[in-house]
């Protein structure tokens, strides 16, 4: 890979199901990445970055869904 190609490759992804290994959005800035998260990924999100050529997890979340009994 040259210089150019990995500047340009992304260095965060969020995926938003817990089994899900397709990410459902990637990109350079953090801001954008937890962002993007905090309103399409409601109950459940995980934010990776890029380190060393592998995305390692630096922010998830998921939240219990209790079923309702009337």
């Amino acid at each position: 890979m040259t210089d150019t190609q990995k500047k340009r490759e992304p260095r965060y992804r969020v995926s938003k199901g817990k089994g899900s290994l397709t990410p459902a959005f990637f990109t350079n800035w953090k801001f954008l990445a937890e962002a993007y998260a905090r309103y399409r990924c409601q109950n459940y999100g995980r934010i990776e970055k890029l380190v060393s050529g592998q995305y390692t997890p630096i922010l998830e979340w998921g939240y219990a869904i209790r079923p309702s009994y009337n």
